[in-house]
């Protein structure tokens, strides 16, 4: 169960990929392109908007209807994310390392900032176009030093708060504002860092913070948390009276989110359930996990190949951030295997297209 190699073995049976044999991307990059923006438009339909329409529409409102319609928000946004992100680093990997479709990769680039403008995220463009840019890079190109990861920092902090600006330009901030700021950076600087950093009562870390200052007003529940994450799979039409998870239960307490939950990470979760014992156990597996995805990472870097890569980065990076960062371990532990689902999903579809006619898994062309 915990020897790493296991894991490492299986991935690179039944996930090899020579992606330098693949020819006809340029059909596939439309089709693939096409079908994301169908996806997208699919989803803000079932929550009751349209894509075009979400710039009249307050992101707090999507919210609300996206959280009255979790399937779609999990199946068909899930979904187009997932494959977005997997076509972005393909088409990186071959802009970037082949020097090849370079132009598609600049389309695709267009693509995510018009749907991270209509979706009212930030984040999107930078971690579904400029992400994957640097990550290839820096794992199949050359290794960033300490100093330009600084810069990149900064530069991707400052991107995000110019998109943060234009995304509530409509609603609070004149175009004029908008100039003024980029052209004064000397003096709004602070501005646009606090735009990303102040996130209110949406950040983990002062979110638990805030919940151990409450912590009275808990008792420990002895390991429930962690046989809840079973429960969790029974829909509520079966068993109306099932068990809400800590996340829920907390954001019930402190009088914060009606629905859905924000986070407190898996320190809160450990502490209430085992004390430091909880602690010690959370800080081991969250070590063997780093660990284990640090070596599929390492190994999809020195053997180039893409798709393993592809595989600890988002899968990594999910995991990482819904496990010890976000919500925790016990909160919504079917969304992490939705992840994985729409992942392996989507990427057979790029597979099959790339690939038409050739064995997919366990297969190395």
């Amino acid at each position: 169960l915990f020897n790493h190699d296991k894991y490492i073995n299986f991935t690179k049976k039944h996930f090899s990929f020579d992606i330098v044999r693949v020819s006809r991307i340029k059909a596939t990059n439309v089709t693939i392109i096409f079908s994301i923006i169908i996806l997208y438009e699919l989803y803000y339909r079932l929550i009751g908007t349209s894509l075009f329409d979400m710039v009249s529409v307050s992101q707090i409102t999507v919210k609300n209807m996206a959280g009255n319609n979790p399937m779609a928000y999990i199946f068909i946004k899930g979904f187009a994310d997932t494959l977005l992100m997997i076509w972005t680093m393909i088409l990186a990997y071959f802009s970037v390392i082949l020097k090849k479709y370079r132009v598609q990769m600049a389309l695709l680039m267009c693509i995510i900032m018009f749907l991270a403008i209509f979706n009212g995220s930030r984040g999107m463009f930078v971690m579904g176009a400029i992400f994957p840019l640097i990550m290839i890079y820096n794992g199949f190109k050359k290794r960033l030093g300490i100093l330009s990861l600084f810069l990149l920092f900064l530069f991707v902090i400052l991107l995000l708060g110019v998109l943060g600006v234009v995304r509530v330009s409509s609603q609070e901030i004149t175009l004029d504002v908008i100039i003024n700021i980029i052209t004064e950076l000397d003096t709004k600087i602070s501005y646009l860092f606090l735009s990303v950093l102040d996130r209110r009562m949406d950040s983990f870390y002062p979110n638990l913070m805030h919940v151990f200052d409450n912590i009275d007003k808990f008792d420990y529940r002895y390991g429930f948390d962690y046989i809840n994450i079973f429960l969790q799979y029974i829909p509520r039409f079966i068993w109306e009276g099932k068990p809400i998870s800590l996340v829920r239960e907390a954001n019930n307490i402190l009088v914060l989110q009606d629905s859905g939950g924000t986070g407190f990470s898996s320190i809160f979760e450990a502490w209430i359930n085992f004390s430091i014992f909880g602690l010690v156990l959370n800080a081991i597996m969250a070590s063997y996990v780093l660990v284990l995805f640090q070596k599929i990472y390492i190994y999809a870097r020195n053997n180039r190949e893409i798709v393993i890569f592809i595989i600890a980065v988002k899968i990594g990076t999910s995991i990482v951030m819904k496990f010890f960062i976000a919500s925790g371990i016990t909160h919504n532990s079917a969304e992490l295997l939705f992840v994985i689902i729409n992942f392996l999903i989507a990427l057979q579809l790029i597979k099959i297209m790339l690939f038409k006619k050739q064995k997919l898994i366990g297969y190395k062309i």
